[in-house]
């Protein structure tokens, strides 16, 4: 009997042990240690359903364990909808249908609020505790987008946990559901656990059939350590939305390249309704042999472009030179291998009243004049430059005045040129902050934006009825001066017509062309230009244009050179860089 006994004992005791060792075995997350964060997740399981339309549908199971915590009312959990492809481009998950129940079924208080890139799920309520408890929540919710495509195969690279809890996960798993059945060598599998971009994979995969995969993460995962998870399977499984709606969820997630797309529709309508010219009366170019009869070289150089050129105001020099009022004097001097030339500006007549010129012609005369009735050239340096602004807004508001614009044309082109030239180096220097802080495509968007203001400013000046066929008038001029040489005969008779049309010419930069169809006709330099190096036995139209145009060079430097300190105004998760925290998903959350 007491053998038996004995027996009996050993026999209990040991079926004890092997019942406990079970137990233990079975339940290993039950007996979790969460004393270190005072609450925490015993599993996490999650059941990914790829859907046919390339949709996919998520239910989340989460044990959460608070028989350590205290004064806890429930978890929330964010989920990012917002990424940032390698070119900082945004890409907006679109998630739907989302559903929190508990293991039986019933739904849960929670609020489901949008802030920033996530949608946040704070579940629980505010009246009540779990202290004490092992809750479950499940959470479901649909998702398009969350699907990626490559040439030799589709791809679900999901970021099961996240990497944003703040208390440990005893256990991790997923398991992914494909649409229909492939072939089991065709199904391609990954995964990866740690911190966020870790490349450990502490994890394991078993492809149960052609249509489903199990993922599990092979030890728990510690504060924000996830585990991300990738599946690869054949193209032809999942359709995908067609080319029209990817451009409709391009533009909703980058609005910043509508930017463009909206301003050039009001700067085009700006420009119909205050900046399109009027239409020509009589649209043909007919070749003309005379000028507009109230208008200088000066004007018509800047009615054709509608602006004052530095071509303008040199050929004015001119023109007061044939007029009378001033003689140009060059002087030629052997430096080593070359010739230099300079030039002596004299008043012909100092005594002679300035009232009968242009506003802009007596402000160039008389500036050039003013230390002298004699000015070398090289002495306007450093000193005309002051008054060049003023010379180019007499020249517009004088064709104001004359009704050939609506208003000042340098001023509406500047207020668009200021407007995006101001913006564009802005951009520039604040570049870092936009593209930190905004969507690539505001940034882009914007720069194209202020593009298009500049472009739109050499369109905006106006040009009255009379600005339009009179503009006509010059082009025929224009073609006249440049086809000249053919038909010499037509003008050939006309008194001193190579002068008189010279300073125009010069505007419209046909000077030689002219200077070879006039030759022969002049055969002597005008008297209000003297050259030592030219004769009457030397003398052509060529050369003296080849003359003035050394002369405008020159002109040019000196009006507007000023002293120094002058100023005027989704990658694959095979091979293509996979890590933990990669992919769809994601996210974290915590216990409130």
């Amino acid at each position: 009997m007491k053998k038996f006994i004995q027996k009996f004992l050993l026999i209990f005791i040991g079926l004890f042990l092997i019942q406990s060792s079970f137990v233990n075995a079975q339940d290993s997350t039950n007996s979790y240690d969460f004393s270190s964060t005072g609450w925490g997740i015993r599993s996490f399981d999650s059941n990914i359903q790829i859907n046919k339309n390339s949709s996919i549908n998520v239910q989340e199971t989460i044990i959460t364990d608070f028989t350590q915590a205290f004064s806890k009312h429930g978890i929330y959990r964010y989920i990012p909808i917002k990424y940032k492809t390698k070119y900082n481009q945004d890409i907006n998950f679109r998630i739907s249908d989302i559903q929190i129940t508990d293991e039986n079924g019933n739904s849960l208080t929670n609020q489901i609020t949008y802030e920033g890139d996530n949608v946040n799920i704070r579940i629980g309520d505010a009246d009540k505790l779990v202290d004490g408890q092992v809750v479950t929540y499940i959470i479901k919710y649909k998702l398009d987008r969350g699907l990626n495509q490559f040439e030799d195969h589709d791809e679900l690279y999901w970021n099961v946990t996240g990497n944003g809890w703040d208390t440990i996960i005893a256990q991790a798993s997923a398991t992914v559901k494909l649409p229909e059945n492939v072939n089991i060598s065709e199904i391609k599998n990954t995964c990866y656990t740690g911190e966020g971009y870790s490349t450990e994979q502490e994890c394991t995969f078993e492809v149960i059939d052609g249509q489903t995969i199990q993922f599990k993460a092979n030890k728990p995962l510690n504060n924000y350590e996830g585990i991300s998870i990738v599946t690869g399977f054949p193209r032809g499984i999942v359709e995908w939305p067609s080319s029209l709606q990817y451009i409709i969820w391009f533009f909703q997630d980058n609005f910043g390249y509508l930017i463009p797309i909206i301003f050039f529709f009001i700067l085009y309508h700006k420009w119909y309704t205050k900046g399109k010219d009027p239409k020509a009366l009589r649209s043909a170019i007919m070749p003309q042999y005379d000028p507009p009869k109230d208008l200088s070289p000066a004007e018509i150089g800047t009615l054709i472009d509608d602006k004052v050129d530095m071509r303008d105001i040199t050929s004015t020099i001119i023109d007061l030179a044939t007029r009378g009022w001033l003689k140009i004097t060059e002087k030629s001097e052997k430096i080593f291998f070359s010739t230099v030339s300079s030039y002596t500006l004299t008043k012909t007549i100092p005594t002679k009243t300035t009232d009968t010129l242009l506003d802009f012609e007596k402000t160039i005369y008389e500036k050039i004049f003013s230390s002298g009735d004699e000015v070398k050239l090289s002495d306007l340096n450093n000193d005309f430059y002051t008054v060049l602004e003023k010379v180019k807004n007499q020249i517009y508001d004088g064709l104001v005045t004359k009704k050939y614009y609506d208003s000042n044309p340098d001023k509406v082109r500047g207020t668009y040129l200021t407007i995006g030239i101001v913006g564009i180096f802005l951009l520039i220097t604040m570049s870092g902050a936009f593209i930190v802080l905004l969507n690539l495509s505001i940034y882009f968007g914007l720069f194209l934006t202020f593009i298009l203001f500049i472009i739109f400013s050499f369109y905006m000046p106006k040009k009255t009825q009379q600005g339009v066929d009179t503009l006509i008038h010059i082009l025929g001029l224009e073609e006249f001066l440049r086809t000249a040489e053919k038909d010499r005969m037509k003008f050939y008779e006309k008194e001193n017509i190579f002068e008189k049309l010279l300073p125009i010419a010069i505007a419209l930069n046909l000077g030689e062309k002219w200077a070879k169809a006039c030759e022969g006709l002049m055969k002597q330099p005008p008297n209000w230009y003297q050259s030592d190096s030219m004769n009457l036995a030397n003398f052509s139209t060529s050369t003296f244009v080849r003359s003035l145009n050394s002369f405008n060079n020159s002109a040019t430097t000196s009006l507007t050179t000023a002293p120094r300190s002058a100023s005027s105004a989704g990658s694959s998760g095979f091979g293509g860089g996979g890590f933990s925290g990669g992919g769809g998903g994601g996210g974290g959350g915590g216990s409130w």
